[in-house]
């Protein structure tokens, strides 16, 4: 009878077997020993994409492994959510994904994954302030001008975005309603096409983030007109905040985080938040990250703040998709290029 009175060292030792429990801690003691793949929703050459390979190269350093950036666009970043909920969990396969995935329930039923539930958080990488710019083809100098034109010519001035339900067109639903104007959406897929054609004059206002558009703004090719952030950018101090200006908008910010697929080992998980958190103490990371619009998350930055961020973020997008109408019927539209001849032309804003 005694023998049932062994602890489980013990019985390892007497049997070779090894339970489950501490064949898990060990595993996790030893982690990581080979690389780590980290996929994201953004195609490459994104903001998002940027700052995947970024948090790649300064985490792998702290871990001593190589991160390997896995590109799977499409579902506003859900496939890529889905395809690491359904991997192992064993801290080798990561998701860097963010706000737009929390409405895959109203956008993407079909998926077959709850990103609350089938996906466990690490924590935040970082946020950025979205920012109203028009085309240099416009008279648009101003916030104010923006308004008077779209109420002079209802539809006529076009609102680009990145995609149906991105935070883009949801933001620009907001200021249409704010404003009570007219604005016909134009989607695009991904920044970069949207950022083009506007160049081009194809479309007259968007809304984005500095990481896209800085380099634009800075040679007179797209025009600021103000940001949604409660405070100024530090990248563009001259450019007023939506705020300052009497709009009564909610400090709305783009967030991206860091998860695993829920089953992955407590330790593990600490280990990569700890991680994640020595690479945004890095000096060199956090330069690089303000350089391009991106405020690097700071502490507490723990798997329990972001488990409350996607909830309360969840509950705000849900919101607001419904309250606009959008949902699964918008979903999947969008220009990949330059804009055909057909669709409602930012020239109009002349």
């Amino acid at each position: 009878m005694r023998l049932f009175n062994l602890d489980l060292a013990a019985l390892a030792l007497l049997t070779g077997v090894i339970p489950m429990g501490a064949a898990a801690a060990e595993s996790a003691q030893d982690y990581p020993e080979r690389p780590i793949k980290l996929v994201s929703g953004a195609p490459p050459g994104a903001e998002g994409a940027m700052l995947a390979h970024l948090i790649a190269e300064h985490m792998g350093q702290d871990l001593g492994q190589r991160l390997i950036v896995e590109h799977k666009p499409g579902a506003a970043h859900n496939i890529a959510g889905e395809a690491v909920a359904r991997s192992k969990p064993d801290g080798y396969t990561l998701h860097i994904g963010g706000r737009p995935n929390t409405i895959h329930k109203v956008m993407y039923p079909s998926i077959e994954y709850d990103y609350a539930r089938d996906l466990a958080p690490v924590g935040v990488i970082g946020t950025m302030t979205p920012i109203l710019v028009a085309g240099m083809h416009t008279p648009i100098h101003s916030v104010q001008d923006l308004v008077k034109i779209a109420k002079e010519r209802p539809g006529e001035l076009t609102c680009a975005s990145t995609g149906v339900a991105t935070t883009a067109h949801l933001l620009c639903e907001i200021l249409k309603e704010v404003w009570d104007i007219d604005l016909t959406h134009i989607p695009y897929r991904g920044s970069a096409a949207a950022i083009t054609d506007m160049i081009g004059g194809q479309t007259d206002v968007q809304i984005t983030v500095v990481a896209s558009t800085l380099p634009y703004i800075k040679t007179g090719k797209l025009r600021p007109l103000a940001t949604f952030g409660s405070a100024r950018l530090p990248t563009l101090p001259d450019v007023p905040t939506l705020r300052e200006l009497g709009v009564p908008v909610q400090d709305y910010r783009i967030w991206t985080a860091l998860l695993v697929p829920t089953g992955t080992p407590p330790q593990i998980i600490e280990r990569l938040n700890q991680s994640l958190n020595t690479a945004l103490n890095n000096p060199k990371m956090v330069e690089t990250m303000l350089q391009n619009g991106m405020d690097p998350a700071t502490a507490p930055n723990s798997p329990a703040e972001l488990k409350n961020l996607i909830a309360s973020e969840t509950e705000l997008w849900t919101g607001i998709l419904r309250k606009h109408g959008i949902g699964q019927a918008d979903a999947g539209g969008g220009r990949e290029g330059p804009a055909d001849q057909t669709g409602t032309g930012g020239n109009r804003a002349n």
